[in-house]
């Protein structure tokens, strides 16, 4: 095997007698797999979390204004709860929404 991973096969000579070429060519032992290599999994950045956070609570109050639009009175009020669980800044978006009338 040559430094890039390429698998070499030797070329017979001329007068080689064929058998003694070699016939069946291992495949490369390494892995690339880390774990398979020991190395442990490195837990994601605190930036990349709080990426992941603000993802899937931006599409959490995308349902909840979605169904917040067709919803009768007594609906707007449990999304209206779901959201002040969901969020510290509820408030603005409550108001936002009109989901309750104060």
């Amino acid at each position: 095997m040559d430094l890039a991973g390429r698998l070499i096969c030797p070329l017979p000579a001329v007068d080689d007698d064929p058998a003694d070429v070699l016939e069946t060519v291992d495949e490369p032992s390494f892995s690339t797999d880390r774990t398979a290599q020991g190395a442990e999994r490195v837990p994601a950045s605190e930036r990349r979390r709080e990426i992941s956070r603000r993802r899937i609570l931006k599409k959490k109050c995308q349902l909840l204004k979605r169904k917040a639009e067709k919803a009768s009175v007594s609906d707007k009020a449990g999304i209206a709860a779901k959201l002040r669980k969901l969020t510290p800044g509820a408030e603005e978006l409550v108001k936002r929404w009109s989901l309750e009338d104060r």
